[in-house]
């Protein structure tokens, strides 16, 4: 009799634990997208898409600040390596094709309360309004920035820390906007944490781009 009720119980249990699924799904991913504001089925995106094109990096491999070196261009290529391993197709690469779509700066940029950023371009006219804004329409240019300053300003960013700093602005570069999912690289604060799991940001890219 006792077996009875208690399987009785655990039917009704999972019958309600398929209706909570239904009612409120589990997201398995993490993304979040700038959007046209008159159309918000409508996401920002890199005109082309991301199955070719050109990177460049103008970022030293032995940047000097207060007695703290960086080696920036290392530090883009292990980031940028982890997006293109986990999102399919990725193939901007570092190449001479002409068509350029990836631009990876670092450098002292002064006190700028940021430790990086990524700017976006269309016909050369910038689709924002500052450095922290929302991107503002599609565009055919990304560059992202490391900031030297801020990155050694206190105590000085590890080489694993600017890396996640990295991963997190070419996360930008490539359509993604901030997310709240803590887990995520493209989380405002997880960056400080050397974060590099791209694994709840990779499908944001692949889902963005699949109609290319």
């Amino acid at each position: 009799m006792k077996e009875r009720i208690f399987l009785k119980k655990l039917l009704i249990s999972s019958i309600l634990g398929v209706l909570c699924l239904s009612i409120f799904p589990i997201s398995t991913f993490a993304y979040e997208y700038w959007y046209d504001p008159n159309n918000t089925d409508n996401a920002w995106e890199l005109l082309g898409g991301i199955d070719d094109g050109d990177l460049d990096i103008f970022a030293d491999n032995n940047f000097t600040i207060n007695n703290t070196t960086y080696d920036f261009a290392t530090e883009y290529r292990d980031a940028y390596s982890d997006w293109y391993s986990s999102v399919g197709p990725l193939y901007i690469t570092e190449s001479n094709r002409g068509t350029n779509k990836l631009w990876f700066y670092a450098d002292d940029y002064g006190e700028q309360g940021l430790n990086g950023w990524a700017s976006f371009y269309l016909d050369g006219n910038r689709q924002q309004d500052c450095k922290s804004c929302s991107l503002e329409g599609n565009y055919d240019l990304a560059k992202t920035y490391l900031n030297a300053h801020d990155l050694e300003d206190g105590t000085p960013f590890t080489s694993a820390e600017v890396e996640a700093v990295a991963i997190h602005e070419i996360g930008h570069a490539l359509g993604l906007s901030h997310e709240d999912d803590e887990d995520a690289v493209m989380n405002t604060y997880n960056v400080d944490t050397g974060n590099f799991n791209v694994l709840y940001d990779d499908y944001g890219v692949t889902n963005l781009y699949k109609n290319n």
